[in-house]
C-alpha cells in the first residue's frame, strides 16, 4: 500500500466517520428531548427532587430517605412541585408509569443485593428505590389534581387492581381528584 492509496482510503473513510458522529449526536439530542422540560431541566430531574409520600393505612405521610446525603431541601421540594405543575398534563404518562412500577424481578434483586457494590453491576443494573419512586409519583399526581378524564381512567385501573403494588396510592389520588382540599392538606408542608 503506497502513500497515495492510503490518502485515498482516508478520503473515503472520513466522510462516513463524520456522518456516523453526526447521526449519534442528532439521535442523542432527539432521545433526550422526549421528556417534557421546565427551566431547561427534564421531568426526570424534577421527579428526583419531589417529596416521597406514603399512602398506607389511610394516612399519607413522608417516606424517609435511606441515605441522608440525597435529601433535597424544602426549597428544592417547592421548586420540584412548581415544575411538575408547570409541566402539567404532559408529565402524566411519566408519573403514572412511576406509580405503577413494580419491584425488580427476584434475580435482579438478588444480584443487586449481593453484588451491588461492584461498579459493573451498578452500571448494568442500577438500584432503584421503587417505594420512593411511588411516593414521588403520588406527590406529583396530587399536585396535578384534578386530573383529566383519560388520566383518571388509568389511575382508576391501578386502584381497582387490589393485588397490584400501588392500588392504595392510586385510590388516594382518586380521592384527591374528587376533593382538591385533600391534595392541598397533604402537600401543605412543602408548599409553604
Amino acid at each position: 500500500m503506497n502513500a497515495k492509496s492510503g490518502k485515498h482510503l482516508g478520503l473515503l473513510v472520513a466522510p462516513w466517520a463524520a456522518a456516523a458522529v453526526i447521526m449519534c449526536v442528532v439521535s442523542a439530542a432527539l432521545w433526550m428531548s422526549r421528556e417534557p422540560t421546565y427551566n431547561g431541566r427534564s421531568l426526570s430531574y424534577w421527579f428526583q427532587r419531589l417529596p416521597a409520600l406514603s399512602a398506607s393505612e389511610n394516612v399519607v405521610g413522608y417516606v424517609p430517605a435511606k441515605s441522608t446525603a440525597s435529601i433535597p431541601s424544602v426549597a428544592e421540594y417547592r421548586a420540584a412541585l412548581a415544575a411538575i405543575q408547570a409541566i402539567g398534563t404532559n408529565g402524566l404518562p411519566f408519573l403514572i408509569s412511576k406509580l405503577q412500577a413494580r419491584p425488580p424481578p427476584r434475580l435482579i434483586a438478588l444480584i443487586q443485593r449481593y453484588a451491588g457494590d461492584w461498579p459493573v453491576i451498578q452500571t448494568l443494573v442500577p438500584a432503584r428505590d421503587v417505594g420512593k419512586e411511588k411516593g414521588q409519583a403520588l406527590a406529583g399526581l396530587l399536585m396535578l389534581c384534578p386530573l383529566p378524564p383519560d388520566a383518571e381512567k388509568r389511575v382508576r385501573v391501578l386502584a381497582l387492581d387490589f393485588y397490584g403494588p400501588s392500588w392504595f396510592s392510586a385510590g388516594y389520588v382518586l380521592k384527591a381528584n374528587r376533593d382538591p382540599g385533600v391534595a392541598r392538606r397533604v402537600l401543605k408542608p412543602y408548599l409553604e
